[in-house]
C-alpha cells in the first residue's frame, strides 16, 4: 500500500492522507504489517479505511495505532464527511 501512497505524492501538489483498502497482508508478519504502518505513517497517511482483505492481524495493528482514525470499510457502507459510517 505504501508504494500507492508514494506515487500519489509524487504528483504535484498531491497531499494524501487516507489509505483505503485492504492491503492484502495473507502473507505478512507482524513485522512486515508494523513496517507497512511506519511507512504510511512516515507519508503522511492519518487515516486508514481498512476493506475486505486486510487481515486479523493488521486490523489489531491498525486499530492500536490508528485508534479512532481506523475504519472498517465493506459492502455497503458509506464514506463521506471524512468518516465512514
Amino acid at each position: 500500500m505504501e508504494q500507492i501512497v508514494e506515487r500519489g505524492r509524487a504528483q504535484p501538489g498531491e497531499r494524501i492522507t487516507w489509505a483505503i483498502g485492504g492491503f492484502h497482508p495473507n502473507y505478512a508478519d507482524s513485522a512486515e504489517i508494523t513496517r507497512s504502518l511506519q511507512a504510511l505513517q512516515v507519508l503522511g497517511v492519518t487515516d486508514v479505511l481498512l476493506t475486505h482483505c486486510a487481515g486479523a492481524a493488521e486490523i489489531v495493528a491498525f486499530e492500536q495505532a490508528s485508534g479512532e482514525h481506523c475504519v472498517s470499510g465493506g459492502v455497503r457502507r458509506s464514506f463521506a464527511s471524512g468518516a465512514a459510517r
